[in-house]
């Protein structure tokens, strides 16, 4: 786990920001490496968007032409349910869209990550499969989701002097 105080303002900017999720006033959270590309999507037309592809696709809104290498880590909940649905980039090697070493993939399990191998992987939105990790937590467990998005990020290789974005989506 990272102890590393210079990534103590990132966590409690996470930790506000899921506050506010788990009270129904955003729909996600999304912590990733800023754009340093543009992104294609498309939906009648080409268009310039953030890092939040998966919520867009999720709801049908778009068709994903290319997806560009951001590591990222993002969350969101139901005003119905207990629970924070969390995802991770995933895997090359499962379709996802970063390379992730073998190490780096056995290190994000052990910080309790399912990967679309693992029985007990569903995604809610896609089935069985879908190209992330992921990991459901009860909307108690803010420190636990926290510290899980900073020390994946850290896993992924970024540093807390990484172009780091927190956006949130209503």
């Amino acid at each position: 786990m990272t102890t590393d105080p210079v990534w103590h303002p990132l966590r409690e900017q996470i930790v506000t920001e899921l506050q506010v999720l788990v009270r129904n006033e955003h729909a996600a959270v999304i912590v990733s490496e800023q754009e340093t590309e543009t992104t294609t999507m498309t939906y009648d037309r080409t268009r310039r968007v953030g890092p939040w592809w998966t919520l867009a696709r999720r709801l049908g809104l778009v068709h994903i032409e290319w997806f560009p290498n951001l590591r990222f880590v993002q969350f969101t909940t139901s005003k119905r349910e207990d629970t924070v649905y969390a995802e991770c980039v995933g895997s090359t090697a499962w379709d996802g869209f970063i390379d992730i070493t073998p190490e780096t993939d056995r290190r994000l399990r052990d910080l309790g990550w399912l990967s679309p191998d693992d029985p007990h992987y569903f995604d809610y939105s896609f089935g069985r499969g879908a190209p992330m990790y992921r990991i459901d937590a009860p909307k108690t467990e803010i420190d636990y989701l926290a510290d899980l998005a900073i020390n994946s990020l850290a896993l992924l290789g970024l540093t807390p002097q990484s172009p780091i974005a927190v956006e949130t989506t209503q």
